[in-house]
């Protein structure tokens, strides 16, 4: 992995979250309560929005131009970002608003969600997942059979099979129907909170854990997954960049494994700095959130890599 020469500038505490909004654009948020709009092809802030009450836990991108943030004063908003204020609060959760997900499926689901345009989901303290979408304030369905407080969410947009993978602040992986909206299976595979859930391929889902492992599941979550990691410092943020799997450990070290060959190929010591997350922005940059700003890398060497390279980048093995 390779710095970039551009660095996020601006928020006055802890980074917590960056989320990719497309065009250039990345969303950041943190324990100063706002949300920061930024150009990452020249580290300008665009525009800061103000309206929680507490830190910003997790943003998720709807259609146009339309981003929701959740946050531990319980709530989440919904913005404009060519917009001053927020369009929409959402306030029904009891504790933090730990995560966030959109979830826009294609095929058949619940008729209890009914119209799922502009859908989302949130995974609280409160043990809860909430359905939500732009046009209404309150929720549409409440899922409440996990035992421990909900840590990290994924949709999987299966047109045939369409899931919801939720991680909690114990070890559960729970797999819900968006069919039914039934628990299908709980895994306690790992042994501490699940930090991670993303997509690697179109078969095979990663899971990360503060028990220092990275799990490689099949895409029906029926049976146990494979570990390609078991030991070093715990593990606190997953991003997927096509075959490569970027985590940032305890140990202000970034990670980098190669899905297929599963084993480390790269290793990044940030030198004592504390890293609190790693997100996915293009097809080849990633974010990275050091205490108040944020650092921009590139799993490819500009100087050697050219453009058509870059554009055969798998995505989806």
């Amino acid at each position: 992995m390779y710095e970039t020469n551009v660095g996020l500038y601006g928020h006055k505490s802890c980074v917590m979250v960056s989320r990719y909004l497309g065009n250039g654009i990345v969303a950041t948020g943190g324990l100063d309560k706002v949300m920061n709009v930024w150009n990452i092809e020249n580290g300008n802030l665009i525009k800061t929005f103000t309206g929680h009450k507490d830190c910003i836990t997790g943003i998720c991108s709807l259609s146009g131009s339309l981003v929701v943030t959740s946050s531990d004063d319980k709530s989440l908003i919904l913005w404009d970002i060519h917009g001053v204020s927020g369009i929409r609060c959402y306030d029904e959760h009891t504790a933090s608003v730990t995560c966030i997900f959109t979830c826009m499926i294609k095929g058949p689901v619940s008729k209890s969600l009914g119209n799922t345009h502009n859908m989302f989901v949130s995974g609280s303290s409160d043990k809860c997942i909430k359905f939500w979408n732009d046009k209404k304030g309150k929720s549409l369905f409440t899922l409440n059979k996990s035992n421990a407080p909900i840590r990290s969410l994924y949709v999987k947009d299966d047109d045939e099979n369409p899931l919801l993978i939720s991680g909690s602040n114990s070890n559960e992986l729970l797999i819900w129907s968006l069919k039914t909206l039934d628990l299908l299976r709980k895994f306690s595979s790992h042994q501490d909170p699940i930090t991670g859930i993303a997509k690697f391929s179109k078969d095979i889902y990663v899971t990360t854990s503060m028990d220092k492992t990275i799990c490689l599941w099949k895409s029906n979550f029926e049976d146990e997954p494979e570990r390609i990691r078991e030991n070093g410092g715990f593990i606190n943020s997953l991003a997927v960049m096509g075959r490569y799997i970027l985590i940032s450990t305890a140990f202000s070290m970034i990670e980098v494994w190669d899905g297929i060959k599963k084993q480390k190929v790269d290793t990044i010591n940030l030198m004592n700095q504390i890293i609190l997350g790693v997100y996915p922005l293009d097809s080849f940059r990633v974010a990275v959130n050091i205490g108040n700003h944020i650092r921009i890398f590139s799993v490819l060497d500009p100087k050697v890599i050219t453009l058509s390279y870059l554009e055969t980048l798998p995505l989806d093995i």
